[in-house]
């Protein structure tokens, strides 16, 4: 079970199940590649529109992740203060007065957001990978853990038991172990 845990399919390989040891690695295999994959797709992403932004915009190298949604989101630093300053939320006004950007036009502002947008969206994909390769040790050491008390089991009968009083049928299961 524990070397399960720590490869899938490891611990179904050393037990002799080589089918079920094959499914968990490829599917460890290729649930890495694409976590890998989307999370470098989605950092060229990220590269590709913080370069658009810095030539239509003006925008500044940040790393803040707030700051590349709210460029997409205002046309200037001045409309975002503006809207700040509208809303009462005074702790945002002249947050990004260090990082000042002006869009050229509102159809490049448009076509920013959606690259951001794109490039999030892989990151959270990559994210659903990583779920999927937590779920695939898990189950893997769940299969091992099975299968090793499978041999076990020496004997195994189910027989139905009628309960004529109520009308109802019953199941007796018997399971002999070796130990």
């Amino acid at each position: 079970m524990v070397k399960s845990a720590i490869l899938p399919g490891w611990g179904e390989a050393v037990q002799g199940y080589s089918k079920s040891s094959r499914l968990f690695i490829i599917n460890e295999s290729l649930m890495l590649l694409g976590c890998i994959g989307l999370y470098s797709l989605s950092e060229l992403e990220a590269l590709k529109y913080r370069s658009f932004a810095a030539e239509f915009a003006g925008a500044n190298s940040n790393k803040q992740h707030r700051y590349w949604v709210d460029i997409g989101n205002f046309n200037s630093i001045d409309d975002y203060d503006a809207e700040y300053l509208r809303l009462r939320r005074h702790e945002n006004v002249g947050k990004w007065a260090d990082y000042p950007w002006q869009w050229d036009t509102v159809a490049q502002r448009i076509k920013f957001e959606s690259m951001r947008i794109k490039s999030d969206e892989m990151s959270l994909a990559g994210q659903f990978f990583i779920g999927g390769i937590i779920l695939n040790h898990i189950v893997s050491a769940i299969d091992a853990l099975y299968l090793s008390r499978l041999k076990n089991i020496e004997s195994l009968s189910v027989r139905p038991i009628w309960l004529e009083f109520d009308q109802t049928v019953s199941w007796q299961v018997n399971i002999s172990l070796a130990l």
